[in-house]
């Protein structure tokens, strides 16, 4: 039984973290864009 849990807490982990990743890779990725689209609309600003 110990190991089903702890195999289950392995993927858990796992899955939390691609999750993570992928959230995080997100959130960047609309950041980016935001500043490239008022760079692009607003080129005299900066």
């Amino acid at each position: 039984m110990c190991c089903i849990y702890f195999c289950w807490f392995k993927f858990s982990l796992l899955l939390i973290n691609l999750l993570v990743n992928s959230l995080s890779s997100v959130v960047i990725f609309l950041l980016l864009g935001d500043e490239s689209s008022e760079s692009q609309c607003f080129p005299f600003r900066h």
